[in-house]
């Protein structure tokens, strides 16, 4: 420090060293904290470099906006306000090393345990504004990933504070979602960064919708060229679409029959998935049962009998609640995937095997209310040809009648 002072001009050897020896300081800042004093530090040299504007000084500049958010456990009082200025400031920067430099270190003092939302309301507005101006600027890839991880950060402490720059961001989000076609990466973060955006908006939302439900619609489909990648990054956004929505739109609606698709090619997003079903039905009503209700048979049919007990155990809950919610008109839909469950219920594989006992409890609990809300249906579930021919074929004996036998085994479980 002392062979360039900070409000030194001139690109010098020493300015170059006080470079070497910053980039030095930022990696053993634990072990340099026993001898140097981050305040006096700061007062005595850092604020006065990021302030020297001049375009030399660029070098510093940055080199110190990457030091602060190396620093950060030793940011301590008033002075981390003074940071927190000194970095926003940074962010209008001519130099664009610098702005991302300053960018980087935003984002590790506002997700620091001892961040203080207060200070980050205060420079809120400069944030979005720089942000936006920053994502126009950057070229390279690894940029537009950094400014978007720096959105994400903003938008996970700000809440609803963000719902007066909702139309801004929705305008910056569509823009950067065409611009990013084919490039997959960038894609996936600016799914995470559309979360967090979703969740933050709350029931207000459906701002959002006219930016955000082509790029979901886009998202979930199994056709899309870019499904292989994007698919559980969207899934997630569509769950936290429906999470944070204060009504099924008809957009909204429309979507269920591609969770057809998903199911289909693979349980990888069933937990997922099975939330998602679990939202439509109590959101959607009779109306999604009406509009959905081949999709809603095929999804379920698809997974009860292929998937293993710990996703069948995930999967019965939204079972119960279709009868629960809709005990006439849910059961005849669903009538494979119940006729399922019976034979699960009577086959004796659970011996040594916790789980399995569990799903054969669960899934007689499932006829158990079945009988009780629709005992017409369940007559002539039980009296199925088809049902009562596997059953039979499968070598499962019957005691008396299909009914007793579900009841001696449910009792024996539970």
């Amino acid at each position: 420090m002392s062979v360039s002072p900070p409000l030194e001009t001139d690109v010098t050897s020493g300015m170059l060293l006080k470079d070497a020896a910053y980039t030095a300081a930022g990696h053993v800042y634990y072990e340099l904290s026993n001898y140097l004093s981050f305040n006096e530090w700061f007062h005595g040299s850092l604020s006065i470099e990021i302030s020297n504007g001049h375009p030399n000084m660029r070098i510093i500049r940055r080199k110190v906006a990457l030091l602060l958010g190396q620093w950060i456990s030793e940011i301590k009082g008033d002075t981390r306000k003074l940071v927190y200025r000194a970095l926003v400031a940074l962010l209008q920067d001519n130099d664009i090393a610098v702005r991302l430099a300053a960018c980087s270190s935003l984002c590790y003092l506002f997700q620091e345990s001892s961040f203080s939302e207060l200070d980050l309301f205060e420079c809120l507005p400069t944030c979005w504004t720089m942000c936006f101006k920053l994502t126009e600027d950057v070229q390279e890839f690894d940029s537009k990933v950094q400014v978007l991880n720096f959105i994400s950060v903003l938008l996970e402490h700000v809440g609803d504070k963000v719902i007066p720059f909702a139309s801004q961001l929705s305008q910056f989000f569509q823009k950067i979602w065409d611009e990013s076609a084919g490039e997959s990466l960038l894609q996936i973060q600016l799914l995470t960064a559309l979360r967090t955006f979703v969740s933050s908006l709350g029931y207000q939302s459906p701002l959002s919708y006219h930016m955000l439900m082509p790029i979901l619609q886009s998202g979930v489909n199994v056709d899309s060229p870019d499904a292989l990648n994007l698919l559980e990054d969207s899934v997630l956004l569509w769950e936290a679409t429906l999470s944070n929505a204060p009504s099924i739109v008809s957009q909204l609606m429309d979507l269920f029959p591609y969770l057809v698709g998903i199911v289909n090619r693979s349980f990888d997003h069933l937990e997922v998935g099975v939330n998602i079903v679990e939202d439509y039905t109590i959101f959607g009503g009779s109306e999604f049962l009406k509009s959905h209700g081949t999709s809603l048979a095929n999804v379920l049919d698809t997974i009860v009998g292929n998937v293993n007990d710990k996703g069948l155990l995930t999967t019965l809950p939204v079972i119960d609640l279709l009868i629960q919610l809709f005990p006439q008109e849910a059961p005849p839909l669903i009538s494979s995937a119940l006729q399922k469950l019976i034979f699960i219920s009577l086959s004796r594989d659970d011996e040594h095997n916790p789980s399995r006992t569990t799903v054969r409890a669960s899934s007689g609990a499932i006829l158990a209310r079945l009988l009780v809300m629709n005992t017409n249906f369940s007559a002539q579930l039980l009296s199925e040809p088809a049902l009562l021919a596997n059953i039979q074929q499968s070598g499962i004996s019957l005691k008396d009648n299909l009914l007793l036998s579900l009841v001696d085994m449910w009792i024996d479980k539970v």
